[in-house]
C-alpha cells in the first residue's frame, strides 16, 4: 500500500482550509444534498464530501459510511489532491499497486471502485474531494463525470459563501466595537471640551463688560467674534456627540404613539410654531414606533425648514400613509429649494446644502446625517426632491415592529 504524501505546498493548503472553519462542524442539508445527488448520479453506495486535514480525512458529508473521519494515510482523497486539475479515478482498486493491499480495499472489500472530483479553494488549492465509492469495479459515464464535476463546483460555491459571511460577521463586530468606542470618546470628549469652551465664553462676556470702556469697536468685535465661535464649535461637539449616541437601543423601545401630540410637541419644544405655519395630519393616527427617534427626526427636519426659509410666510406641509410593513411621512417646506448638485450630498456628514440660514448662520451638517442614520435604524429609507426657488420635500419611512423580526 502507498500512503498518500504531503503536498509541498501541505502548510498553504492546511492554512486555507482552516479559514473556511468547517471542520468538525454539523452535517448541513446544502451539502448532504449534494452526496446524496452524487450518489444516485453514479449509482454508487457510497458518496463523501471529504477534507484533508492533518493527520485524517474528514468528511463534511457522507452517504453509505457510519463514520466522519478516517486515518489520511489509507485515503484515496489524501492521492487526489496532488492533481487538484484533474478527476482520479481507480476504476478497480484491487489492481492498483497504491491500493491493492490497502485495508478499505483487502479486509473491508468497500473501496474496489473510486471516483474523486478535487474541491478547491478560491486561490486554487486542494481542500479535499467530492467522490464516490462503490464495492465492485465501475466505469462511468461521461455525462457522470461531467455532473460530479458540476457538483464539485457546488460545493466550492457553498464553502466560498460561507467563508464570505464569516469575514462579514467578523467585520461587522470590529465595526461595532469601534462604533462603541466611539461613541465612548463622544461622551468623554463632549463633555472635557465643553467645560473649556464655557470657560471662554464667560471670559468673553466678562472682558467685554469690565473693559467695554477701554476697548474699541474692532476690539469689542473680536470678543463678540470669540464668543460665536465658541458656540459653533460647542454646537458641533454636541452634533458629534448625538451622531454617535441617537440610534442606541432604537429597535427594543416600542410603544404607541399619537402621531398628531408628536408632531405638535416637536414644534413647542423647538419654538417652531412660532415662526411658520404647519400643516399636520388632522385625523388621529396612532403608531407603534420608537418615540425619541421620531422626536429627532420630525426636531431636525422642522428646524431646518424654519431655519432655512426665504419667504416672507413660512409653511411646511406634513404627510402620513402607511401600508403593511412601513409607516411613511412627507415633509414639505416652501424654502429657497436644495440646488440639484448638492441633493446627492445632503446626508453626508458635514455636508450643507446652502452655505447659510436665513440668520446668516452657517449649518454643521450634522443634523440630517442623524436623520438618516436613525430612519436606517428603523428599518426605512429617506429621499428628497426639490424645485429650486419654490420647495423641499423630505420622504421616509419607518418599518413596522414586524420588520424587526425579520
Amino acid at each position: 500500500m502507498q500512503s498518500p504524501s504531503f503536498p509541498l505546498n501541505e502548510n498553504k493548503r492546511q492554512k486555507a482550509l482552516r479559514s473556511y472553519r468547517l471542520l468538525d462542524t454539523p452535517p448541513e442539508i446544502d451539502y448532504d444534498n449534494i452526496t446524496q445527488l452524487a450518489s444516485y448520479i453514479c449509482k454508487t453506495p457510497i458518496s463523501l464530501i471529504s477534507l484533508l486535514d492533518g493527520e485524517r480525512n474528514w468528511f463534511k458529508s457522507a452517504v453509505g459510511v457510519p463514520f466522519t473521519e478516517s486515518p489520511r494515510s489509507l485515503s484515496f482523497c489524501g492521492h487526489a489532491i496532488h492533481k487538484p486539475e484533474e478527476v482520479m479515478i481507480v476504476e478497480d482498486a484491487r489492481l492498483d499497486k497504491r491500493f491493492y493491499d490497502n485495508p478499505l480495499v483487502e479486509e473491508m472489500k468497500a473501496a474496489i471502485f473510486y471516483l474523486g472530483v478535487p474541491i478547491k479553494s478560491e486561490e486554487g488549492l486542494p481542500l479535499g474531494t467530492l467522490c464516490v465509492f462503490d464495492d465492485k469495479p465501475r466505469r462511468l459515464e461521461d455525462e457522470q463525470i461531467t455532473a460530479m464535476k458540476a457538483l464539485a463546483k457546488q460545493v466550492e460555491s457553498h464553502i466560498k459563501s460561507r467563508k464570505h459571511t464569516i469575514e462579514l460577521q467578523n467585520t461587522h463586530r470590529k465595526l461595532e466595537k469601534t462604533n462603541n468606542l466611539l461613541s465612548d470618546f463622544a461622551a468623554v470628549a463632549s463633555h472635557d471640551i465643553k467645560l473649556p469652551i464655557a470657560s471662554i465664553v464667560t471670559t468673553a462676556d466678562i472682558l467685554k463688560t469690565k473693559y467695554k470702556s477701554v476697548l474699541d469697536e474692532d476690539g469689542l468685535n473680536r470678543l463678540s467674534l470669540i464668543k460665536e465661535c465658541s458656540f459653533t464649535i460647542n454646537e458641533y461637539i454636541s452634533g458629534m456627540l448625538e451622531m454617535y449616541t441617537s440610534d442606541k437601543g432604537l429597535s427594543d423601545d416600542f410603544e404607541l404613539i399619537n402621531l398628531k401630540q408628536l408632531l405638535e410637541s416637536v414644534q413647542k419644544i423647538n419654538m417652531c410654531e412660532d415662526k411658520c405655519q404647519f400643516w399636520l395630519p388632522s385625523e388621529t393616527h396612532v403608531l407603534n414606533s420608537n418615540k425619541i427617534a421620531l422626536t429627532q427626526i420630525f426636531t431636525n427636519l422642522f428646524t431646518n425648514a424654519v431655519k432655512y426659509n426665504d419667504k416672507n410666510s413660512c409653511i411646511v406641509n406634513v404627510n402620513f400613509s402607511e401600508d403593511a410593513s412601513h409607516y411613511k411621512f412627507t415633509v414639505t417646506d416652501n424654502g429657497p429649494g436644495i440646488p440639484e448638485e448638492h441633493l446627492g450630498n445632503i446626508f453626508k456628514l458635514f455636508k450643507t446644502a446652502l452655505p447659510k440660514d436665513n440668520t446668516g448662520k452657517k449649518g454643521n451638517g450634522i443634523g440630517l446625517s442623524i436623520v438618516k442614520k436613525l430612519i436606517k435604524k428603523l428599518n426605512g429609507r429617506i429621499y428628497v426632491s426639490s424645485e429650486l426657488g419654490k420647495s423641499t420635500t423630505f420622504t421616509f419611512t419607518i418599518g413596522k415592529p414586524t420588520t424587526f423580526s425579520n
